[in-house]
């Protein structure tokens, strides 16, 4: 184990994560999407808001400069639009207040008979399973060929601050936003342990992509509390790599649970990896 795996799990090992599934039962059948955790989130952050400010301001949307990331995410479980009378998705917390994630879970399982979508349709309940931590194992040994799913739409920015389309994003861009994310989690909520980005971005040079299939998808929702439609769009579909080094098959696992890019907490940015069975070469 190389000194990234080592901060890697030591960063991990710091935050106090926890995960809770759920799934809402619709009066009636709704249009679901992979962002309709967006509207999850929007709900519970207005009952957030009327029952416990604190957790509000200093979890659920913190403040210093935006710079702060929310300690939360809302996860829909589904990854292809579809009707259907109920929604599965997942709650994650880390931060060290196990009552922050308890109380989001006891404001949702009340609600009743509330408003979800324009067509009409209204949580009737939301049901919850037992809350869990969430462990991290890792396979250290081999270099691996991934098949990269962006099964939520990714929005990331390029260092002249434009957002990349479709066309130009690449491994580097994932692994970088990766490493940020995690480090920004470290720094509020962890042990302030932080992962070397130029390693982990010179470790993408062993690998080269042998397939891409993405797509941009444009998704929105309606903030009350804003007033105002907020973007969801970006990027999905996968891409292949090859020969992938322990070090970024771990980072991207580790990632794949906390989401990257813009609007990570209200579900967007999400990723999976799988092995690739037969190599796609270009």
């Amino acid at each position: 184990m190389n000194l990234f795996q080592e901060q890697l799990n030591k960063l991990l090992s710091g935050l106090n994560i926890k995960s809770v599934e759920g799934m809402i039962l619709f009066n009636q059948p709704a249009k679901i999407k992979p962002m309709s955790s967006a509207t999850i989130r929007g709900i519970a952050g207005n009952l957030l808001v009327k029952s416990n400010i604190h957790y509000a301001q200093e979890y659920f949307k913190p403040g210093d400069g935006g710079s702060q990331p929310s300690a939360c995410l809302f996860e829909s479980m589904v990854t292809k639009y579809k009707r259907s009378s109920s929604l599965p998705f997942r709650i994650k917390t880390w931060c060290l207040d196990d009552e922050f994630l308890n109380t989001l879970v006891n404001l949702l399982a009340k609600l009743e008979n509330c408003s979800f979508s324009e067509e009409g349709a209204e949580i009737k309940k939301i049901f919850f399973c037992d809350i869990t931590p969430l462990k991290f194992s890792f396979d250290f040994d081999d270099y691996q060929d991934l098949r990269i799913n962006l099964t939520h739409p990714l929005l990331l920015k390029s260092r002249n601050g434009k957002w990349i389309n479709k066309n130009r994003i690449t491994l580097g861009h994932v692994v970088k936003a990766s490493v940020l994310r995690l480090n920004k989690l470290s720094e509020y909520y962890g042990n302030k342990i932080k992962l070397d980005l130029q390693y982990a971005l010179a470790e993408t040079a062993f690998s080269r992509m042998s397939y891409s299939n993405l797509d941009f998808v444009e998704d929105k929702r309606f903030s009350k509390t804003q007033n105002r439609v907020i973007r969801l769009g970006g990027i999905t579909g996968y891409f292949c790599y090859l020969n992938l080094s322990p070090s970024i098959v771990a980072l991207l696992q580790a990632s794949s649970h906390f989401h990257i890019g813009k609007h990570a907490s209200s579900g967007c940015g999400m990723i999976s990896t799988e092995k690739i069975k037969y190599r796609e070469v270009l």
